[in-house]
């Protein structure tokens, strides 16, 4: 899958040159191996495996990679490989150097912490070319609030009616549980969430569409009650 807009570095994996539309030497200038720009904010990935990780810290390239990093808005580190660790904590795989578990937590600590390069961990390279995937479509996202919005209300047959919004609503309330809630609705019909607000006024908030506005009304109109005919 080719990814619009994706810059990667000619002296990546074919399989990871693959993802770009174009492959060129530009990302090594910024220290990185992947490079994307979202309006006006350039992001970069620097991808290491284990063993390469190891051989830049002793020979001082990373900390020459993170002095460029700072360039970019978004700097991102992936780390490719799945390490070994012995009982005391010590890679099991020399790479010319000792290299223990609390450096490799002491140094993702350091670069997010310190240098602003988020860490993310790949256990191979087909990983980490669906990792750049998902970071480069999260990135065009124009909004990130699905971790603070409400669960989907279930209801206990199916499909939630407007009765199960409303007690859903009302349960927002400190104190107010489901079964006072729902003894609520029913006793007042739904009054509790009756609005002096008509679907022109709804849809005339910028942000607020014809779906969202109906789904509202829906929500927060009484529900009629059908009068039986008496024979």
């Amino acid at each position: 899958m080719q990814i619009e807009g994706l810059v990667v570095s000619s002296t990546e994996p074919a399989k990871l040159r693959k993802l770009g539309e174009y492959v060129t030497t530009t990302p090594e200038v910024y220290g990185v191996d992947f490079m994307w720009a979202v309006v006006d904010q350039t992001w970069g990935i620097q991808r290491k495996e284990i063993a390469d990780l190891v051989s830049s810290l002793t020979d001082g390239r990373l900390g020459m990679e993170i002095q460029q990093l700072q360039r970019l808005a978004h700097p991102i580190l992936i780390i490719e490989g799945d390490p070994q660790w012995t009982t005391d904590g010590v890679l099991m795989a020399q790479y010319g150097a000792e290299f223990t578990q609390k450096r490799f937590t002491s140094l993702k600590a350091t670069m997010q912490m310190v240098y602003g390069a988020h860490v993310f961990t790949t256990k191979d390279i087909r990983s980490t070319a669906t990792t750049i995937e998902h970071l480069v479509e999260w990135s065009r996202k124009e909004g990130h609030d699905s971790l603070v919005r409400r669960p989907k209300l279930k209801s206990e047959w199916g499909t939630a009616d407007a009765s199960d919004f409303r007690c859903w609503m009302l349960q927002s309330v400190p104190g107010v549980g489901p079964k006072v809630a729902q003894a609520v609705d029913t006793a007042l019909a739904g009054s509790p969430y009756a609005m002096r607000v008509t679907e022109k006024e709804l849809l005339a908030i910028p942000g607020v569409g014809p779906k969202a506005t109906a789904a509202i009304m829906r929500a927060v109109t009484p529900t009629k009650k059908k009068r039986r005919i008496r024979k």
